[in-house]
């Protein structure tokens, strides 16, 4: 049987808010080891994860100290923890991501192991505001399963890829964010010869047709097919949380992925409270929650949809009293006060 490392990259994520209990226990069932590195953790994380190795073996937490100072981070994280994981097949999940359980899901992602299979994507919905509003501007198709090749890794594609004077690599704006998986020598996409798409033929051609339009009619199809895609019993599927409360993701924007972005993409930082944590009221909090989803309506209005899916289990405590709003109708209502 071909044997399976999924890897994790954290930092901070219990104070972040994020459901990573529930992640490290959602693919405990299809993983042979699981590899956690942690970027330098302050908070409680590292006690986490320490406490979960004792009741599963198979967890690792290695460390490796994220350098605030490097543009492309995020995937230099990514890519050294694979580079860590010792089996056939590595599955890439992030901290605030929970794969859908149960023996049917489990059974196939083990069978795509077995047909020899290079790649699987998944779909991952990404909730936005709350558990039942989600948003296509996000991809919500990711790759999860790929063979443990030496040559594939994460970083920033050569076509998107820029050098600081420092010599460190930086992408061009909003054209990766710096997790691509790549290959190794060219530094191009990574190619691969064989795939399995564990989505339907209907959400995947309403989902081309959407990123390319945005029309409405579109989109209603799209969600009903999304909704249906992720409500079918025996499909691997990742759901992505950390947006579904916007008061939380902005207080993560405000003092460590604004900063980290903007190095990403090359951008001087002026300002120099950037990346540090903003002692704001609840008032102001509020306003700019709601700036946010006034914004997003009105940038990209055709993209967020209500929807009603089948969460896993495992969150469901989680997941209480973290909704920002608890429909997108109450969203937008919600917005007409600014």
């Amino acid at each position: 049987m071909k044997t399976i490392s999924t890897y994790i990259t954290v930092l901070n994520v219990i104070k972040g808010g994020y459901p990573f209990k529930e992640c490290i226990k959602s693919i405990i069932p299809i993983s042979d080891e699981i590899i956690v590195v942690d970027g330098g953790s302050t908070d409680a994380t590292k006690d986490v994860v320490m406490s979960l190795q004792r009741k599963f073996r198979k967890i690792k937490l290695i460390e490796h100290k994220w350098d605030h100072n490097i543009p492309m981070m995020d995937g230099i994280q990514k890519a050294f923890a694979r580079s860590c994981c010792t089996g056939d097949y590595c599955f890439q999940i992030d901290a605030d991501e929970v794969l859908r359980g149960g023996d049917a899901v489990y059974e196939r992602i083990r069978a795509i192991t077995e047909k020899d299979i290079d790649i699987l994507l998944t779909l991952n919905p990404t909730f936005f505001g709350g558990i039942n509003i989600i948003r296509a501007d996000f991809p919500q198709i990711k790759p999860r399963l790929t063979k443990n090749h030496w040559d594939l890794t994460h970083g920033i594609p050569l076509q998107y890829r820029k050098i600081t004077k420092e010599g460190n690599s930086y992408c061009d704006i909003l054209k990766s964010d710096g997790c691509d998986m790549i290959d190794r020598n060219t530094l191009k996409w990574y190619t691969y010869k064989t795939y399995s798409v564990d989505i339907s033929r209907e959400f995947l051609d309403l989902h081309n047709k959407l990123m390319k339009d945005r029309d409405i009619e579109t989109g209603k199809k799209w969600v009903k097919a999304l909704e249906q895609d992720c409500n079918t019993m025996g499909r691997a599927v990742v759901f992505h949380y950390s947006w579904i409360n916007i008061a939380n993701k902005l207080r993560l924007g405000d003092r460590f992925w604004t900063y980290t972005w903007r190095k990403l993409y090359g951008q001087e930082i002026k300002d120099a409270t950037v990346g540090k944590e903003k002692d704001i009221s609840e008032e102001a909090r509020a306003k700019s929650v709601l700036a946010t989803a006034r914004t997003a309506l009105r940038d990209f209005g055709n993209l967020i949809y209500g929807i009603k899916l089948k969460y896993p289990k495992l969150v469901e405590s989680w997941l209480k009293d973290k909704s920002t709003f608890k429909s997108l109708e109450d969203m937008v209502e919600k917005t007409k006060e600014i």
